[in-house]
């Protein structure tokens, strides 16, 4: 996996925040539509390990998955984190079934915006 990957996959680029760790190096987001509304977004949180040898991680960078759902009737967020370990086809599938489980309501439905 790399960052060649998201751009590719439609994911746009973005600088980390302040809220980020210091070890966050690049931002990537991609949002998940469909004929009613805005369903999710997947961000991609690029972790940059070089400067924190004493983590031994071998490629010196890890990626980080996180999405925001919302419960069906009360619209209650639900954050998940995808660790270091899946890979980008994983996570997009996996999101889309629980989507499709039809337990969770739009971010945004198109007809209100």
């Amino acid at each position: 996996m790399n960052d060649k990957l998201f751009l590719e996959k439609g994911y746009k680029e973005f600088s980390p925040s302040e809220l980020d760790s210091e070890a966050v190096s690049k931002c990537f987001q991609k949002r998940f539509d469909d004929e009613i509304g805005k369903k999710y977004f997947i961000t991609v949180k690029k972790y940059d390990w070089s400067a924190y040898p004493e983590y031994n991680i071998p490629e010196n960078y890890s990626y980080e998955f996180d999405t925001q759902l919302y419960q069906f009737e009360t619209h209650y967020p639900i954050n998940l984190i995808f660790f270091s370990g899946w890979n980008i086809d994983s996570v997009e599938k996996h999101l889309e079934n629980l989507w499709n489980d039809k337990d969770y309501d739009y971010y945004e439905k198109f007809e209100d915006c």
